[in-house]
Formats: structure tokens, sequence, C-alpha cells
């Protein structure tokens, strides 16, 4: 039977899938944050940072191109063998960076162990890619976000529970170990369908250029997000490194948001329409994208330092300018995510490559002067970058949205949140400072309502009408598992 997408079903899990992703891990580096030294926090984040970037090394681009392939029940025992053996390898090798790197960073020497355990991830996150592609190929928006809800669920409590007994620098490992085990879990169940193991991987040959390109973009996009903490760690102390966490993690939420979005309800969208729907649906991804993350993102720049003193403690302080610049940087990425989601099912794969390496480069670039011009600058310096990578994709995807429909969907959206934002913080402080009963973080509160009212008051209608436009994609390419448009293999 055919089906018809419904662009708020997919949005509505899509945002299941985004508060499972980016709230519940946010949350729980907050609690342990405030209760862990910041050398220790710092030691962790430069792990993940190379649990993640060992992962470049795998075929991830996999996802994409098995999401867009016509023949993907013979390649699926392929692809799920060939990233099990990457899990497999990739721990090995994450093994030996994490050793060696103790020859600059000593401290990690006090948390080897802790640090070898979240190597386990590697494995987990590899092998959920095949059976997360099989939900996404049947439009099961509820399994997917699913995956990520009960992953976090299920960490959360194991990490919480464990910090009662144990330090809390080994209850965050903890968390994060058994946060990856259980996704994969609830990717199986969810799927209901395990692609056998073999060693025949000539069927991958046929999507191997698209997966090749497709790695190349994720990849580049992982470098832009860890690479830059294992390259200033070269540079500062394992306390300024956690600092800097402290606004990547907000960057990384963002685009975390974005790539939940992405992958649950942006790239199935854009894979199966038909072009001459193409451009309202994208301008309408876009709206999504920035009342989801960019009022948030306003928010947070504007509040950051009572944000940051309130929930983390004085000693966190330092990360207050940080996070509001890093805040800003995630807003061009998670506003350009959906440039990224339309080229990736459109054969644009090689463009969001050279989009990657630019920004990869030039990451590096910016954070290789830490010791010049000071963490703070770099903060400031990967906002501009961001933006600019971003207006870069909007001029190459310029068929599908113009000048006046940013002005509509983008810009008009962050100019009233910011008036909004700025209007509740100073109603917040004068009935601080008049009547010495609010805390600063309910002026931060204040501030976040005044932003989300005066959007919803004057984006009303924008809104609505994003709302009321359920059904987005033609029944006719909806089919779940059906085959694609022309020239989206």
């Amino acid at each position: 039977m055919e089906t018809r997408v419904k662009f708020l079903s997919g949005a509505v899990w899509s945002g299941v899938n985004a508060i499972a992703s980016v709230l519940l891990p946010l949350f729980m580096f907050f609690y342990f944050a405030r209760l862990t030294p910041p050398w220790q926090v710092g030691v962790i984040a430069y792990a993940m940072a190379w649990v993640e970037v060992v992962k470049i090394f795998a075929p991830l681009g996999l996802y994409e191109a098995l999401l867009a392939s016509k023949d993907y029940d013979s390649q699926a025992g392929a692809a799920g063998t060939l990233m099990a053996v990457c899990g497999g390898a990739g721990f090995l090798l994450y093994a030996a960076l994490i050793s060696v790197s103790m020859l600059w960073m000593p401290a990690i020497g006090q948390l080897f162990w802790l640090a070898l355990a979240l190597g386990s991830r590697i494995l987990f996150d590899m092998l959920s890619i095949q059976p997360q592609v099989t939900l996404a190929r049947s439009l099961k928006f509820r399994g997917l976000a699913s995956r990520s809800l009960f992953g976090n669920l299920a960490a959360g409590a194991m990490g919480l529970g464990a910090s009662l007994f144990v330090p809390p620098v080994a209850a965050l490992t903890i968390y994060y170990v058994v946060q990856a085990m259980v996704s994969y879990v609830a990717t199986i169940i969810s799927a209901r369908a395990w692609a056998p193991f073999t060693l025949d991987w000539s069927p991958l040959r046929a999507i191997g250029k698209t997966a090749f390109l497709a790695t190349q973009v994720r990849s580049l996009a992982t470098i832009i997000n860890y690479a830059d903490q294992l390259i200033a760690g070269s540079f500062v102390s394992p306390a300024v490194i956690a600092w800097y966490n402290a606004g990547k993690r907000v960057e990384i939420a963002e685009f975390t948001a974005a790539s939940s979005f992405s992958s649950v309800l942006f790239q199935p969208l854009f894979a199966r329409s038909g072009e001459q729907d193409m451009a309202a649906r994208f301008q309408r991804c876009l709206l999504l994208m920035t009342l989801v993350c960019g009022v948030p993102a306003v928010v947070l720049a504007v509040n950051a330092k009572l944000v940051i003193g309130t929930v983390l403690g004085d000693q966190w302080l330092g990360a207050a300018p940080l996070v509001s610049a890093l805040a800003i940087a995630g807003l061009g990425r998670a506003v350009g995510g959906v440039h990224g989601a339309y080229m990736s099912v459109n054969g644009l794969n090689n463009v969001l490559r050279n989009r990657a390496i630019a920004s990869a480069v030039g990451g590096a670039v910016i954070v290789a002067l830490t010791g010049v011009i000071g963490i703070v600058w770099v903060g400031v310096l990967l906002a501009i970058k961001n933006t600019l990578i971003t207006a870069s994709s909007a001029w190459i995807t310029r068929n599908l949205a113009g000048p006046a429909d940013y002005v509509k969907s983008v810009f008009s959206v962050l100019a009233t949140a910011l008036a909004g934002a700025w209007l509740g913080r100073w109603l917040g402080d004068w009935l601080g400072g008049a009547w010495h009963w609010m805390p600063h973080l309910g002026v931060a509160v204040v501030s976040g309502a005044g932003a989300v009212l005066l959007v919803g008051v004057i984006m009303a209608g924008t809104v609505i009408g994003l709302i009321r436009d359920r059904g987005l994609a033609p029944a006719s390419a909806a089919v779940a598992g059906g085959p694609l448009p022309d020239g989206k293999a």
C-alpha cells in the first residue's frame, strides 16, 4: 500500500530524536561537570575526540549510499560485515593512539583505563549503521527516534546510579559506553531485520563511488567537530580543554540536532521528492531548523555567563565566552545541514566534500593559532568561518531558496529571537535588581521566554503554515523502500 510522507509526523519524531541525542547528553555533561574537576573532564573530552576521529577511517558514507540504493537487499549483509570489521580494527587503532597521546598529555595516564573503555563505542557505532539504514528506508520515524531515546535514557540512568558508588569521572565513562551499546541494541530491535554477515563484498561495488564521496563528507564533518580539541590539546592545559569542550558541546549539540533531523526527516524527504515541490519543502526545512536551533542558540549566547556560572559553578566561568561564540558557530552549521541533506541525496556529494574540506582546513588553521590569539578568539573566528561556509552552500542551492526566502525563513526568526532575548534579559535584570528575588538562572529563563514569546507572536502565521503543511511528498514517490526519482541513486 502506498503511503504519504507526513512532514509533521517526521518533524515530531525528529524532535524526539534531537531531544534524546542533544538535550539528555547535554544535561548529563552539566551534571558530571559540576561534580568533576575540569582537568578530568578535559581528559575524557580529549579521549572522546579520538574515538570520533578514529571512525573517519571507516566507510561511514555507506549510510547515504545504501539509503539511496536500488539494490539494498543484496548489499545489506556485505555492508554490515564491512562495518563490523572496521569497528574491531578501529578499537585497536584507538588503543594505540590514546596510549601515544600520554607523551604530550600526561594526565591521560591517571585515567588510562577509563579512556581505553571509551573505545568500545567505535564498535557499537559501526555495527549500528546498516540496521539504521533499514529503518530510514522504511520511513520508520518512530524507530529511528526511539533508538536514541532508549540509549540515552538507559545510559543516563546507569550513569546517575553509578555516580552514587564510583567517582564521577568513572560514572561519566559508564554513561558514554552504555549509551552506544543500548542505542545499537535498540536499532536492531526497531529494524526487526538483521542482515546476515557475508564475506562477499562484491554487491558494494555498485555504490562504491557514492559511499566514498559521502564518507569524505562525513569524515570531514567529524574533523570539524573534534580535531580542533586534539590540536588545542597541544597548546593548553586539560582544564582549558574542558572549557573549550563546554562550548564545543553546545556547537555539536546544534549540529547533532541538525543531523538528527537530516537522517530522520530531511534526507528521506529530499530523496523521495519530485523536483516540482522541492523548493517549497526545502524552505520549510530551513524554517524548521532555524526554529529548533536558532532560538535556543540566540538565548544561550545572550545569557552564557549566567547559565555557566549557575549550572557549572565559578570554576567554569572561563567557558562562558566560548559558549557564546560556539553557540553561533553551531547555528551556522545547523542551518547549513539543510543544504547538506539535500546535496547528499541529489548527487552533489562532491560539492559537500569540497565544502567540508574548506571548513576543516579553515578550522585547523584557526585552532593552530590558539597559542597566539587565545582560545576565546579561536571561538569567534570559528563562528565567522561557519557562517561563511553556510553562505556558500546557500549560493549553491539558490535555485531552491533566494535571498527573500532566507529573510523569511532564517533572518527574521533570528532577529525576532534576539530582540525577545534582550527584552527578557532586561526584564529579568530589572526584577532581580528591584525586587531582589530572581536568581541568575531565572533571568536567563525570562530571557528565553521573551525570545520564544516574541517569535511566537510575530512569526505565528509562518509557523502555523509549517505545521499545517503535513503531506509534503507525492504518494507515488513515498512508497517505503520503493524506487527513487530519476537521478537520485
